[in-house]
């Protein structure tokens, strides 16, 4: 009865600071972050809040940690595009009876942009490094998961006409994830305002705006090693339209994943002079790929053991600039 009234508030908190986020208007950064962790989720159209269950989980739901039964390690990348870089380490562990920690470390760069003043003439090029250091903690409560993060965000940005410049912050998340019964799980993740300031005397400061992300994770049993899963996540920024992202994954005898989603679905205008179908179609990302698990040595009797495998994974997202290929490479000890 506890839990359940935990929940329903949880729920109630979560629709009051909804509300709260269509308020005052806010500028972004860190805008990299956005491109996502891991090839699951980004199978999966980002529907990753209610899921959360491989090393990227700091990133998505940091609650999410503390269904691990044992270490994990993931290295991701993307495949070179514009002259852009991306890639995401991630490593998560239990420690004892403590809970499970996390470490998500993200890199992005752009490199040798041509750039132009007001006439059109050539004043060089710019590079722009920025990187993301996540570290998580989560503790189980039996049907409820909770968990936090600190995270650590640094900018460097060099342009050939006007210097070097480098910003740098810290924000936190605040992260559940509840299990409503053995088929049904939901979660929601809270990030909170933070602003990267420069080391230079410009007095320009970044603000990354409230965001808080929601989610729910069905399973349906096809048989006692194959699964169908259905994910949703509601992803809400201050003063940005409402977001949605589905996500479905076949799971066939605990060795192949084959995955589809939808990545980036306005739900709504919020008051632009635009057409909300015309949003819908140059935003919306179509999202596939699979998953493949070579398990190693023989699975352990104990009920809460964890057998050691090695896991690929793979992600295709369409884009209206193109396709983007992801790859995860992960090893469950």
């Amino acid at each position: 009865m506890k839990i359940r009234l935990l929940f329903f508030s949880i729920i109630i908190l979560y629709c009051m600071l909804l509300q709260n986020l269509r308020g005052e208007e806010s500028a972004n950064t860190a805008s990299f972050l956005k491109i996502g962790a891991g090839a699951k989720a980004t199978a999966l159209g980002g529907a990753f809040v209610a899921v959360a269950d491989d090393a990227s989980a700091g990133y998505w739901n940091p609650a999410g940690l503390a269904q691990l039964k044992g270490p994990i390690i993931s290295l991701a990348d993307r495949i070179p595009e514009m002259d852009t870089n991306y890639a995401n380490m991630a490593i998560a562990s239990p420690i004892w009876h403590f809970g499970v920690i996390g470490l998500n470390a993200i890199y992005y760069g752009v490199g040798d942009v041509a750039t132009y003043d007001d006439n059109g003439a050539s004043t060089g090029t710019l590079t722009d490094r920025e990187a993301a250091v996540i570290l998580s903690y989560a503790y189980n409560l039996n049907q409820l998961l909770l968990g936090i993060n600190m995270k650590y965000v640094y900018q460097e940005m060099n342009a050939d006409d006007v210097g070097s410049y480098n910003y740098d912050g810290i924000g936190a998340d605040m992260a559940v994830l509840f299990k409503v019964y053995e088929h049904l799980t939901v979660g929601a993740n809270f990030h909170s305002k933070f602003k990267m300031t420069g080391d230079n005397d410009s007095g320009v400061v970044n603000e990354s705006p409230i965001n808080i992300q929601a989610g729910a994770h069905y399973k349906a049993s096809i048989s006692r090693d194959s699964l169908l899963n259905f994910m949703i996540d509601l992803n809400q920024t201050k003063a940005y339209p409402l977001m949605l992202h589905f996500g479905t994954e076949l799971i066939l005898y605990d060795t192949l994943a084959l995955r589809v989603g939808l990545d980036d679905l306005y739900a709504e205008t919020n008051g632009a002079n635009i057409d909300h179908l015309d949003l819908i179609k140059h935003n919306a990302k179509p999202t596939i790929g699979l998953g493949l698990k070579w398990k190693i040595g023989k699975n352990s009797t104990e009920p809460d053991s964890n057998q050691s495998a090695i896991i690929f994974d793979y992600a295709l997202s369409i884009e209206k600039l193109g396709m983007k290929n992801f790859f995860t490479l992960a090893y469950q000890f």
